[in-house]
């Protein structure tokens, strides 16, 4: 855009507009979306001297994604032919909020030597903002020296404000916040999960489903269940109680009772039953008339 004004110029406006619930999770891009619009108001200006109108357009500028910078190049003048003289900006954020700045043609220039804008004109648009909090604990806006990056946020527990720090070790200041601003060292609006507060291991199962451990299914691999049986040569040591003794006159039942033995039982007088295997009954060097035998297996 050609101005038909001799004092005229250009002023660089700057800033980051950060989204610190981001940057307090060290996400990599913490930039707020959305632009920032400056409306020249009003829309015209009047050179007096010249008889001209001098229409002007909203400028629309687009915060860095990462880091949230932008810089946006808005006219000036001093013309005393020129009304207004100083001119007004409507300005209006991502987030929606809008205020007024006034841009002055005989704005200073940056005479910091380590800031790439050394020497420019420019206005860090939180320094003339009513208000730079946007929105206490998630969105700021920041001072906009270019190439800093955020590497810290948090609240100072001496005063409750909301501090940070760039890259190049400038600490800001986005002043006091109210109310619960972190949850588990993050600010703004925070989603938890379980593994946030240590319980990264616990599932939501009902009593019915909840398993067991390896250590004790081990030991109940190793039980026998309740209703079982065994086969006669898996007896091998113990008293048997004689009610589970067959008992008849056979060759594979044992007689009690008033009853005359024959054959293996040389004693109508047994006292005592000892069942036992073919190997424990070998073994046996005397035998005890008094005890009848019993070999299982």
């Amino acid at each position: 855009m050609t101005f038909p004004i001799p004092n005229y110029t250009l002023i660089k406006v700057r800033g980051h507009f950060v989204d610190l619930a981001k940057a307090a999770r060290g996400e990599a891009s913490y930039g707020l979306t959305g632009p920032v619009q400056f409306i020249p108001t009003p829309i015209v200006a009047i050179n007096q001297g010249s008889q001209q109108i001098i229409e002007m357009k909203p400028f629309v500028v687009f915060p860095n994604a990462q880091n949230g910078y932008f810089e946006v190049l808005l006219p000036s003048t001093d013309d005393p032919d020129v009304v207004p003289q100083e001119w007004n900006y409507h300005v209006i954020e991502p987030t929606g909020r809008s205020y007024y700045i006034v841009v002055p043609y005989d704005t200073p220039q940056i005479v910091v030597p380590e800031d790439p804008d050394y020497l420019t004109q420019v206005i860090d648009l939180v320094d003339v903002v009513p208000d730079p909090d946007a929105d206490a604990g998630t969105i700021q806006l920041l001072h906009g020296r270019p190439g800093r990056d955020i590497t810290s946020v948090y609240i100072d527990d001496a005063d409750n404000h909301l501090r940070g720090t760039y890259s190049d070790g400038v600490v800001w200041d986005a002043g006091v916040v109210d109310g619960v601003q972190t949850v588990n060292g993050r600010p703004g609006v925070v989603t938890l999960s379980k593994s946030d507060v240590g319980l990264s291991a616990v599932a939501n199962t009902s009593d019915a489903n909840k398993p067991v451990s390896t250590a004790t299914q081990a030991a109940l691999d190793g039980k026998a269940n309740a209703t079982h049986t065994h086969a006669a040569s898996g007896i091998t040591s113990g008293t048997l109680n004689i009610a589970r003794i067959p008992t008849g006159t056979s060759s594979t039942t044992v007689a009690i009772g008033n009853h005359t033995h024959t054959g293996m039982v040389s004693s109508p007088d047994v006292t005592t039953i000892d069942v036992l295997t073919q190997a424990a009954y070998d073994a046996i060097t005397t035998k005890d008339p008094a005890t009848l035998y019993v070999v299982v297996g």
